[in-house]
């Protein structure tokens, strides 16, 4: 029973209390000493069976409060030993023993404790001022009201130590911008050849739209123009995502990832510059912030993320895009936020062991029903089954009405797109060209002196204004 204890409760340590095996642990708890370092405090919890006697005790609590000195003199932090032992006997869940009670070190940035484990009454006593959560996660025998539907005691939560998935992410999106530069030659290649982005499927606008190749919404999330921009992103899928890995599992992180990659890059298409061309993992990266809320809202290990960090996160690289505005993709930030907590809503928190269900849960199957019907939306907009409104179709339409000499068509398009962008010359260029092939020149004029004003080099442009010339004489 206490064996069994102790590896359950290691288990749901490491898998999701963010524990991991503690280096230099004193002879016989090398498997059975974790740490966990936290912004202020370092934690350290020992798995001690009740055999020991209490001499051994002793020099297990003096060998830990030694280590703990170490890491607060190195960390500069507050730092926590709990001695966790696991007791088949019935104890008062009220008072420790005596034994129990001498094992309590105070000094300076270090203070070990011993809580208790009464395996008979499925209680813990721990010590005033204890984390809650830690005390939910190696609470011996929780009740059975507590358990997710299909999991056991026993079952560990999902997760994996080593991030695999991240690791795949970013080292492939680095081994794309290693090639992308060395076939364009140059170590700036991926900033100053517009071409180069495009041939390796950066998101262009209008162009997803006139030659049918909406992939691009998918393929955008992998490119980077310039090495800053891929070492940010790399950087901050590192952070983000171990983090989401660990809290969520591989697959959901890699399940985020893409759908907020690609409900980024709608929202950039949708309501985003009609000329714009856009590139990066930023919008799967806000996509992992977004599922983060969503796990604060809703697992019963939520407590584990402060609000005001996570907010104030967000909230800075938002308010950053917007002073960049003219450099930064807004809109696939902000949709890459928006489709990551839909994403995590629809694919769920997994349940840990011992813990209550998470909140707003459905049924396993229905949840992945939701999350598979989510995945099938996203891959039909990148198929080009469903075909995306925006200034960017629109332009796309106009520019082939125009090529096949339906300027009346073209019209309405282009004026639903100035009105969206009235300071972009390339749309008013296109505008006075349709007036003048219908013959009207008035308009027509009204439009040059606008586009001489913003783009002289649009207004002043040979061919516009032979035509113009041409409408005058009719």
């Amino acid at each position: 029973m206490v064996t069994d204890y102790l590896e359950r409760a290691r288990q749901r340590l490491l898998l999701a209390g963010d524990f991991r095996i503690a280096q230099d642990a004193p002879p016989g708890l090398e498997e059975w000493l974790l740490e966990r370092e936290e912004p202020g405090e370092i934690t350290l919890v020992a798995l001690l069976p009740s055999a020991l006697g209490d001499e051994h005790l002793k020099g297990v609590r003096d060998s830990l409060a030694v280590l703990a000195g170490r890491r607060a003199q190195v960390g500069e932090k507050r730092t926590l030993v709990v001695l966790l032992a696991a007791v088949d006997e019935p104890i008062s869940p009220d008072q420790q023993p005596e034994r129990w009670q001498i094992l309590v070190v105070q000094a300076d940035q270090v203070l070990v404790v011993p809580w208790v484990a009464d395996l008979r009454r499925g209680l813990i006593a721990v010590h005033d001022g204890a984390d809650p959560v830690l005390a939910e996660l190696v609470a011996p025998s929780p009740p059975a009201s507590a358990l997710s539907p299909g999991r056991t005691p026993g079952e560990a939560a999902p997760g994996l130590s080593f991030p695999w998935v991240t690791a795949v992410l970013a080292g492939g999106i680095v081994v794309i911008w290693l090639t992308m530069t060395i076939t364009g030659g140059s170590l700036d290649a991926t900033e100053s050849d517009v071409q180069l982005l495009a041939r390796w499927g950066a998101a262009v606008h209008p162009d997803m739209w006139r030659e049918g190749q909406m992939w691009r919404l998918l393929t955008a999330n992998f490119l980077h123009i310039g090495l800053m921009h891929l070492a940010l992103n790399t950087w901050n899928l590192w952070v983000l995502g171990r983090t989401v890995e660990r809290l969520l599992g591989p697959w959901r992180l890699l399940y985020l990832f893409l759908v907020a990659g690609i409900a980024g890059n709608i929202a950039s298409a949708v309501f985003g510059h009609p000329l714009m061309l856009s590139a990066g993992a930023s919008a799967g990266l806000f996509g992992l912030l977004g599922s983060l809320i969503w796990f604060r809202l809703t697992s019963p290990l939520g407590s584990r993320i402060a609000w005001t960090p996570l907010l104030m996160t967000v909230a800075i690289n938002l308010g950053f895009g917007l002073g960049l505005s003219h450099m930064v993709d807004n809109w696939g930030h902000a949709g890459g936020l928006v489709g990551g907590f839909i994403a995590a809503a629809a694919a769920g928190v997994p349940a840990v062991a011992g813990l209550a269900a998470p909140r707003f849960k459905l049924r396993p199957s229905r949840q992945a029903g939701v999350a598979l019907l989510l995945l099938a939306v996203m891959g039909a907009v990148v198929a080009g089954a469903v075909e995306l409104p925006g200034p960017g179709r629109d332009l796309a339409r106009a520019e082939q009405a125009i090529d096949a000499g339906h300027p009346a068509e073209a019209e309405p398009l282009l004026l639903r797109a100035v009105s969206r962008q009235p300071d972009e010359p390339y749309l008013r260029y296109l505008l006075a060209a349709a007036y003048i092939l219908q013959g009207k020149c008035e308009q027509a004029s009204v439009e040059r002196v606008r586009l001489m004003g913003q783009s002289p080099e649009f207004g002043g442009n040979q061919q516009l204004e032979q035509l113009y010339k041409r409408c005058l004489k009719q």
